[in-house]
């Protein structure tokens, strides 16, 4: 079994590529969306977030307040103190998954995070595939998509990491910079490379 990493800016299409993988036989892990998962799920995370950011950061019913904690992390600058918290949940539950997808005789794993490559190259990946596009076409997507405005977009973008970082990690680079049908026939041929 092939674990890749997969990773690109907001609105890069780093979603669209995991889920044509998916569509082929891939199991596909997604980072951020797991994350809020063990955020309420993750006895050790969840008290760990109450000792650093207090009660308030869940509701009565044990559900994440997301809007206090979105606060708290981007306005009172303290992102980085609740990824330090979040990551390593993260890293253990990336590692059950592979060990599973291995038993289960899996070809491709995939786990996309946008922050994969923030302290570096994960080593319990064997391949890095990073999805560019240019910036404004990143922005009409995210706009689209998320209903913000293009100054909302923006401030998104300057807080992630510059698609040129991530580049120097890549084994493979993928460019989003044409249509959906171009950009999924470009998939399709670097996942049969993969698994050849």
């Amino acid at each position: 079994m092939i674990a890749v990493g997969v990773t690109g800016g907001i609105g890069s299409g780093k979603t669209l590529l995991c889920e044509t993988w998916q569509k082929m036989g891939a199991e596909w892990m997604n980072a951020d969306i797991e994350a809020r998962t063990l955020m309420e799920t993750d006895q050790e995370l969840v008290g760990q977030i109450i000792e650093r950011f207090g009660e308030k950061a869940y509701d009565e019913k044990g559900k994440l307040n997301r809007k206090y904690l979105s606060r708290e992390a981007f306005e009172n600058n303290r992102i980085e103190e609740l990824n330090k918290l979040v990551h390593p949940a993260v890293h253990r539950e990336t590692l059950r998954r592979i060990e599973k997808a291995k038993q289960k005789g899996t070809e491709v794993f995939i786990k996309e995070a946008a922050l994969l490559l923030k302290y570096g190259r994960p080593e319990n990946l064997d391949i890095i595939v990073v999805v560019t596009a240019p910036e404004h076409l990143r922005i009409k997507r995210v706009a689209e998509r998320d209903g913000l405005t293009t100054e909302e977009v923006k401030a998104r973008i300057t807080r992630q990491q510059l698609q040129s970082e991530l580049a120097e990690y890549a084994d493979y680079l993928i460019e989003n910079d044409s249509d959906q049908a171009t950009f999924i026939e470009q998939a399709n041929k670097l996942y049969q490379k993969l698994i050849q």
